[in-house]
């Protein structure tokens, strides 16, 4: 007959082979009898803790174009994925240039054991703006309006706002100038996380 000490995390407490799943290092005692006769025996299972890995990324949001600094902790070595945006893609820091939100998996090594961790980066697009005169002219009468449309982007801020008056739709706007002016305008991507802008001009000659 077989008899293990202690018997806490163990498959069976009274057979000749079982499956210890302790939570920490332990020592187990078997005690083996054959009629009169008995024999123990000693063993030392070793838990090594998983590492507790802890990932972050700065800035965690950034424009298209931009980089992300990532960072972990908790464990001896790293590896990270997707590795295509990453530079290099080992160790406890590395930079990040991903042209779309993506979310990295680093695995950190402790010489035995490997535990993970994730991290997002939300990549925001560049606004892909253009600005232009919907009748097709850059210039008008002294007293007469021109109509100026800009696209690409999710919000629009122009320059001169005395001068420049929405007219319906996102970007389009009437500006009546008194002398030549050159008009710019930001286009804007993003949310209040982050915003991204490119700016564009247009120059509007008065005759």
């Amino acid at each position: 007959s077989y008899s293990w000490y202690p018997s806490a995390y163990l498959s069976s407490g009274f057979s000749a082979t079982v499956i210890a799943t302790p939570l920490t290092t332990q020592q187990y005692t078997l005690v083996a009898s054959l009629n009169s006769c008995t024999r123990q025996a000693m063993s030392t299972i070793s838990v090594i803790p998983v590492p507790a890995i802890n990932a972050a990324a700065n800035p965690s949001a950034i424009c298209n174009g931009g980089k992300s600094n990532l960072s972990v902790s908790g464990a001896m070595s790293y590896s990270w994925s997707p590795q295509h945006f990453l530079g290099p893609s080992v160790g406890s820091s590395v930079v990040a240039l991903p042209h779309t939100s993506t979310t990295f998996t680093v695995q950190g090594f402790n010489g035995t054991c490997n535990g993970s961790a994730t991290v997002h980066v939300k990549t925001v697009q560049l606004p892909r703006l253009s600005v232009f005169s919907e009748d097709g002219h850059n210039s008008v009468c002294q007293g007469e309006s021109l109509v100026l449309r800009a696209e690409g982007a999710d919000d629009y801020t122009w320059s001169h706002p005395q001068l420049v008056k929405p007219e319906g739709s996102p970007g389009r706007v009437l500006v009546s100038p008194l002398v030549s002016t050159n008009f710019s305008v930001a286009g804007i991507n993003g949310d209040a996380q982050l915003k991204c802008a490119v700016a564009m001009s247009f120059s509007v000659m008065v005759i």
